[in-house]
């Protein structure tokens, strides 16, 4: 199901913030295995504003990891 621009970028925002407050204490890309693909699936269908939200997001919690990268290249998605 697609949801609306800014469903996706409230979201997106949200889990930063909730990323940004907890410290990157949790390890979201082991956790959520799911997240890093998902994420890129997205920015490969979005508009500006939520790939820009997706980045900031990425960056935030560190997903530039060599793992997450592979996993998705690899077809693990």
């Amino acid at each position: 199901t697609k949801h609306s621009n800014s469903t996706y970028v409230t979201a997106l925002e949200a889990l930063n913030e909730f990323v940004i407050e907890t410290k990157v204490a949790i390890n979201f890309l082991v956790v959520f295995d799911d997240l890093f693909p998902t994420l890129l699936k997205l920015l490969n269908s979005s508009n500006q504003e939520v790939a820009v939200s997706i980045l900031k997001l990425t960056g935030t919690i560190g997903a530039s990891r060599i793992e997450a990268i592979d996993k998705f290249t690899q077809g693990d998605n």
